[in-house]
């Protein structure tokens, strides 16, 4: 599977909003090995190519390098609004470089809650600044608010 990512940073806030959009290329013959996790899929948006096609046909042209990302999440749950929020501390590799994050992520909403349809958008920025700026305040002293994505950290130590 590759993942296409585009990312739009939204500032104006105690600390940037990455908003990102996403594609999945997932290997036909994969996929059929994950019918068990068919409805996983449904809020995806993907396409079943033959990947080895895909690769060549995309010629590799933003390949800048190797990376290993080890990551571990949880979630908190707003009851207010039925709003879910992942916490993921990520650690990437790269050619003996260290890449540390730790982000705030937007992860979905558990239905029937009254609070949950008005300003979708403003209500997930909202939780996303009110859970960051909690962590960043009990961690100020090892934390240091960034915009660097993994693809520039790749791209600084493979160029």
């Amino acid at each position: 599977m590759i993942k296409i990512k585009k990312h739009r940073i939204i500032r104006g806030f105690s600390f940037p909003i990455f908003k990102s959009s996403e594609k999945l290329a997932i290997d036909k013959s994969d996929f059929s090995k994950l019918k068990t996790l068919k409805d996983r899929f449904q809020r995806h948006n993907y396409e079943l190519v033959n990947l080895n096609d895909f690769v060549k046909r995309k010629s590799l042209k933003n390949y800048i390098g190797i990376m290993v990302k080890d990551r571990v999440k949880d979630f908190i749950f707003d009851t207010d609004n039925g709003r879910i929020y992942a916490i993921a501390v990520t650690f990437c590799k790269s050619k003996g470089h260290i890449q540390k994050q730790l982000e705030v992520e937007y992860a979905g909403y558990l239905p029937g809650y009254k609070n949950s349809k008005r300003n979708i958008e403003k209500q997930i920025i909202d939780g996303v600044q009110e859970i960051s700026g909690y962590i960043y305040e009990q961690l100020s002293n090892i934390l240091s608010p960034s915009v660097e994505r993994k693809f520039e950290f790749v791209k600084k130590y493979n160029s």
